[in-house]
């Protein structure tokens, strides 16, 4: 009967008993560490570039929140002057200044919209972006964007030339504005996630590169020789170990492998 090993990396890795040499034991360890790096820095090199996306598309939202302010001030100073002036035939020229004005502003707002794509990706106008967190699972966070062109967000025709129409275009405005600010919110938030999951990861790069060095420099006698010495003072005190832990270290004392190593110590 082969006796394995009760640690906790034993049980994930089978394949090693007290029967294995220590050249397997370096082998079969190093090698599962190599794959664990090898899976962790892709994963940071994949939320490395998507938190570049995601900052492009963030930056891109403010671009677009900034020139709906533009608009949704013009729409205040041009209800104040109605409201106050009424439509005399100077204040015509003036309401048909800023209508241009307003035009313009949510003009850029849709070239925004149409040449926001960086490195693939485009939330402004409906796209999405998947970032994986596992290999076997799926888990993943996945960002959803949302169309913002003007006619997506609902910004009708303009006209500055009576009140009530004016009044329509503010309240359209600050309607973009609220849905451009949540899709902003959403993705500030994934950015957060993605930085959290991606410093988790370097950190366990890190611990992985760590534990690996430890093994390569692993002194085999010097466990063999402390594992000795605990079934030595487990076998003169019941009061030290349980029945079954006492068991387990009696039969890996007697294990072949083990006890040739125990008589030449």
């Amino acid at each position: 009967m082969t006796l394995t090993l009760t640690s906790s990396l034993q049980k994930n890795l089978p394949s090693l008993s007290v029967k294995s040499t220590d050249e397997e034991w370096n082998n079969v360890l190093t090698g599962f560490l190599d794959k664990n790096q090898s899976d962790i820095s892709s994963f940071i090199t994949t939320f490395d570039k998507n938190i570049r996306i995601l900052e492009n598309q963030k930056s891109r939202c403010s671009e677009v929140v900034s020139f709906l302010e533009e608009a949704g001030g013009l729409t205040i100073r041009a209800r104040n002057l109605v409201s106050y002036s009424g439509t005399t035939d100077e204040n015509k020229t003036q309401l048909a200044e800023w209508e241009n004005w307003f035009k313009k502003a949510i003009a850029k707002i849709d070239d925004i919209v149409a040449n926001s794509e960086f490195e693939g990706v485009n939330l402004l106008n409906g796209g999405s972006l998947r970032t994986g967190f596992d290999t076997k699972s799926g888990v993943l966070c996945e960002t959803t964007g949302h169309d913002l062109s003007t006619k997506s967000l609902g910004i009708r025709t303009v006209d500055f030339s009576a009140l009530f129409s004016i009044q329509n275009a503010r309240i359209d405005i600050m309607n973009a504005i609220d849905i451009v600010i949540t899709v902003r919110n959403i993705i500030i938030g994934n950015i957060v996630m993605l930085t959290i999951s991606r410093d988790f990861s370097a950190q366990s790069l890190q611990m992985t590169r760590d534990v690996k060095t430890k093994i390569i420099t692993f002194d085999m006698e010097a466990e063999i020789q402390a594992l000795k010495k605990l079934h030595e003072n487990l076998a003169t005190s019941d009061s030290l170990a349980e029945p079954a832990q006492k068991d387990i270290l009696d039969n890996f004392a007697q294990s072949p492998k083990l006890a040739q190593k125990l008589e030449d110590i």
